[in-house]
């Protein structure tokens, strides 16, 4: 404003001027786009240009409060304060600006976020690692970091029976496999900015399953074949097994068990009972059993000798074994039929003694026992059957003269014992049946009797 004093007299006036200027106060304005002054970027990432316009009697304008991140910085030209850049650290930057000049000044303020980039870390357990199936797993966990919100599995995958889950910053890997198989996996962030990945192996080792091995079953004493264990299992397998009973090849061992003698001096039949296990990679598998059994040797009790008569009742003989858990079988052969024919098997049922000699007949029987294919030793026996008591008929000469002798014979039994009626007119041998005449004459009886534990048969004959 412009001014000019005039005196006003009589005489010459005079004038004198003057300015008045009248400045105005600041003003700022956000010039660039609504939300420029609240943005959040990531690290690394340019901003979108903040701008303010300076009016009034602003002469210029700065940050008064408050910081820029490193890498974006503020300046003025032209009457427009300018932020702009590329921030390289993270966090929350409020900033005022101000103007500046001659009358009251005004401010305004803003705030840059800067997110910094996803982090992850693997903060517990084995990223790789190997487990057998059904056992379950050390827990891995990773950790988020930066600008991170979450974690999940991205590629590859876990075996069913472990799972993963993300909370509280942590993501977890844990769980049992039911599976096997080598799984690969990879973890990835999410966020806003860049986000990163880290890759794991879980192998997962099966149970391996011994092939059925056949039962088998030996005679003491005989040659056990060798036992060899396989499985169907992918690996090199290695195997334990036990036996409840010692039968040849002892209780326990490793690997499979070799040709051996079969063993059982009992008197019953024993089974061992073989659990054996194979193991791949440290992980042992279900056991698989099987039985062994090794029969005893057969045995026959005695049987004492017996004695008949021709024609007597023959009991049963009946054969027995001390041995148990198990039939015994029994084969017989005789070397002569007195009744009971000249072989069989099991027990000799009742019979009728038979000797149509004259002479005692002797069988000897031989009795074989067998169990489950395995033939014991022998035992033998006699049955005896004696012949019924028969003198027979006697013949020779029935005459004598005085001071001659006369043989006298029988077809009976043998054994029997000569007498005579009469000494004085005829002696007679007892043993021979040699007749000698006495010194009388007339007529004698001789008698040839006989004699056993059948009974007695006397015949007679006369001599004069």
């Amino acid at each position: 404003f412009a001014y000019t004093v005039t005196t006003s007299g009589p005489c010459t006036n005079v004038s004198l001027s003057g300015t008045i200027t009248v400045n105005a106060n600041s003003t700022i304005n956000l010039s660039s786009a609504i939300g420029t002054a609240g943005q959040t970027v990531c690290i690394n990432h340019a901003i979108t240009a903040i701008t303010y316009t300076a009016g009034g009697g602003a002469t210029s304008a700065s940050i008064t409060s408050g910081t820029l991140p490193t890498g974006v910085t503020g300046s003025f030209s032209g009457g427009v304060f300018t932020i702009s850049g590329t921030p390289t650290e993270s966090g929350t930057f409020a900033y005022t600006v101000t103007t500046a000049g001659p009358c009251t000044n005004v401010s305004l303020s803003g705030t840059i976020t800067v997110n910094a980039d996803a982090t992850i870390t693997l903060s517990s357990g084995p990223a790789t690692q190997s487990v057998c199936i059904n056992s379950g797993i050390i827990t891995v966990a990773y950790s988020a970091g930066g600008s991170a919100t979450n974690i999940s599995i991205t590629a590859g995958g876990l075996p069913n029976g472990v799972t993963g889950s993300f909370s509280g910053g942590i993501f977890t890997i844990n769980g049992t496999p039911t599976e096997s198989g080598i799984f690969n996996y990879t973890v990835t962030t999410a966020g806003p900015c860049a986000n990163q990945s880290l890759s794991g192996t879980i192998t997962v080792n099966p149970s391996p399953v011994v092939n059925a091995v056949r039962n088998a079953s030996y005679c003491n004493n005989s040659a056990g074949a060798a036992i060899s264990f396989s499985t169907s299992t992918p690996g090199t397998a290695t195997y334990t097994w036990t036996s409840t009973a010692n039968v040849g090849f002892g209780t326990n061992g490793t690997g499979n068990i070799p040709a051996f003698t079969a063993i059982n001096n009992s008197n019953s039949v024993v089974t061992a009972t073989v659990t054996v296990m194979a193991t791949i990679n440290g992980c042992p598998g279900a056991p698989t059993t099987f039985n062994v059994t090794v029969n005893p040797a057969p045995v026959v009790s005695p049987v004492s000798n017996l004695n008949y008569c021709n024609n007597g009742a023959g009991t049963g003989i009946n054969f027995s074994s001390p041995i148990t858990g198990g039939t015994v079988n029994y084969t017989w052969t005789s070397t002569v039929n007195v009744g009971f024919g000249l072989n069989g098997n099991g027990s000799i049922g009742s019979f009728t003694a038979v000797n149509n000699s004259f002479t005692p007949l002797v069988a000897t029987v031989t009795v074989t026992p067998s169990l489950n294919g395995c033939s014991g030793t022998p035992i033998t026996f006699t049955v005896t059957v004696n012949p019924n008591a028969n003198s027979g008929t006697i013949s020779g000469s029935s005459t004598l003269c005085t001071g001659t002798t006369a043989q006298l014979s029988t077809n009976g039994n043998a054994g029997g014992t000569w007498t005579s009626s009469t000494s004085s007119i005829a002696t007679v041998d007892p043993v021979s049946g040699l007749v000698t005449a006495g010194t009388t004459t007339g007529s004698a009886t001789i008698f040839y009797t006989v004699n056993n534990i059948c009974g007695s048969s006397s015949s007679s004959f006369t001599v004069s």
